[in-house]
Protein backbone atom coordinates (compact mmCIF):
# COMPACT_ATOMS: atom_id res chain seq x y z
CA UNK A 1 0.00 0.00 0.00
CA UNK A 2 2.99 2.35 0.31
CA UNK A 3 5.15 1.44 -2.67
CA UNK A 4 5.19 3.42 -5.95
CA UNK A 5 5.27 1.34 -9.14
CA UNK A 6 4.63 2.03 -12.85
CA UNK A 7 3.01 -1.20 -14.13
CA UNK A 8 3.34 -1.14 -17.91
CA UNK A 9 1.79 -3.36 -20.56
CA UNK A 10 4.53 -5.27 -22.39
CA UNK A 11 2.91 -4.42 -25.74
CA UNK A 12 3.52 -0.71 -25.06
CA UNK A 13 7.12 -1.40 -24.09
CA UNK A 14 7.66 -3.40 -27.28
CA UNK A 15 6.19 -0.63 -29.44
CA UNK A 16 8.24 2.02 -27.65
CA UNK A 17 11.41 -0.04 -28.16
CA UNK A 18 10.58 -0.38 -31.87
CA UNK A 19 10.32 3.42 -32.13
CA UNK A 20 13.57 3.89 -30.18
CA UNK A 21 15.41 1.43 -32.42
CA UNK A 22 14.02 3.15 -35.49
CA UNK A 23 14.85 6.73 -34.37
CA UNK A 24 18.09 5.96 -32.50
CA UNK A 25 17.92 8.89 -30.04
CA UNK A 26 21.25 9.82 -28.39
CA UNK A 27 19.84 9.97 -24.87
CA UNK A 28 18.45 7.52 -22.34
CA UNK A 29 14.66 7.38 -22.37
CA UNK A 30 12.32 5.96 -19.78
CA UNK A 31 9.51 3.75 -21.05
CA UNK A 32 6.75 3.09 -18.54
CA UNK A 33 3.22 4.02 -17.62
CA UNK A 34 2.78 7.78 -17.56
CA UNK A 35 1.77 7.68 -13.90
CA UNK A 36 2.40 5.44 -10.93
CA UNK A 37 0.26 3.59 -8.45
CA UNK A 38 0.67 1.23 -5.53
CA UNK A 39 0.43 -2.54 -5.90
CA UNK A 40 -2.88 -2.46 -4.01
CA UNK A 41 -4.09 0.43 -6.17
CA UNK A 42 -3.17 -1.56 -9.29
CA UNK A 43 -5.04 -4.61 -8.00
CA UNK A 44 -8.10 -2.46 -7.27
CA UNK A 45 -7.94 -0.85 -10.74
CA UNK A 46 -7.84 -4.30 -12.36
CA UNK A 47 -10.61 -5.58 -10.10
CA UNK A 48 -12.87 -2.65 -10.91
CA UNK A 49 -12.22 -2.92 -14.65
CA UNK A 50 -13.22 -6.58 -14.62
CA UNK A 51 -16.10 -6.18 -12.13
CA UNK A 52 -14.37 -8.29 -9.47
CA UNK A 53 -14.91 -8.07 -5.71
CA UNK A 54 -12.22 -5.57 -4.67
CA UNK A 55 -13.18 -5.98 -1.00
CA UNK A 56 -11.07 -9.16 -1.11
CA UNK A 57 -7.92 -7.09 -1.74
CA UNK A 58 -5.97 -6.51 1.46
CA UNK A 59 -3.25 -3.86 1.68
CA UNK A 60 0.11 -4.70 3.21
CA UNK A 61 2.91 -2.27 4.07
CA UNK A 62 6.09 -2.27 2.03
CA UNK A 63 8.11 -3.08 5.13
CA UNK A 64 5.98 -6.13 5.90
CA UNK A 65 6.06 -7.36 2.28
CA UNK A 66 9.82 -6.88 1.96
CA UNK A 67 10.72 -8.25 5.41
CA UNK A 68 11.92 -11.77 4.50
CA UNK A 69 13.07 -11.16 0.92
CA UNK A 70 16.59 -12.33 0.06
CA UNK A 71 16.92 -9.48 -2.41
CA UNK A 72 14.86 -6.51 -1.23
CA UNK A 73 13.03 -4.56 -3.92
CA UNK A 74 12.85 -0.79 -4.26
CA UNK A 75 10.03 1.05 -2.57
CA UNK A 76 9.92 3.90 -5.08
CA UNK A 77 10.83 2.89 -8.62
CA UNK A 78 8.73 5.19 -10.77
CA UNK A 79 10.26 6.27 -14.08
CA UNK A 80 9.57 9.54 -15.90
CA UNK A 81 8.59 8.78 -19.51
CA UNK A 82 7.78 12.43 -20.36
CA UNK A 83 10.79 12.82 -22.70
CA UNK A 84 9.72 9.79 -24.75
CA UNK A 85 6.11 11.02 -24.83
CA UNK A 86 7.17 14.55 -25.86
CA UNK A 87 9.78 13.59 -28.48
CA UNK A 88 8.22 10.52 -30.05
CA UNK A 89 4.80 8.97 -29.92
CA UNK A 90 2.54 10.15 -27.11
CA UNK A 91 -0.05 7.55 -28.13
CA UNK A 92 2.16 4.58 -27.16
CA UNK A 93 2.40 5.07 -23.39
CA UNK A 94 -0.65 5.36 -21.16
CA UNK A 95 -1.66 5.92 -17.57
CA UNK A 96 -2.09 2.81 -15.46
CA UNK A 97 -5.86 3.17 -15.66
CA UNK A 98 -5.87 3.65 -19.46
CA UNK A 99 -3.56 0.66 -19.84
CA UNK A 100 -5.87 -1.60 -17.85
CA UNK A 101 -8.89 -0.42 -19.85
CA UNK A 102 -7.10 -0.94 -23.18
CA UNK A 103 -5.98 -4.40 -22.05
CA UNK A 104 -9.56 -5.23 -21.11
CA UNK A 105 -10.74 -4.17 -24.58
CA UNK A 106 -8.23 -6.52 -26.23
CA UNK A 107 -9.52 -9.56 -24.37
CA UNK A 108 -13.24 -8.75 -24.50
Amino acid sequence: EDQAIPPTNVDYIAEALRVILEKRPPEILHVSSTNSTTPVGFAITIGQAFDLDTSLIRPVSFEEYNRDKLAPILQYSWLDPSKFVKDFRPSILHTVEEGVELFKQTID
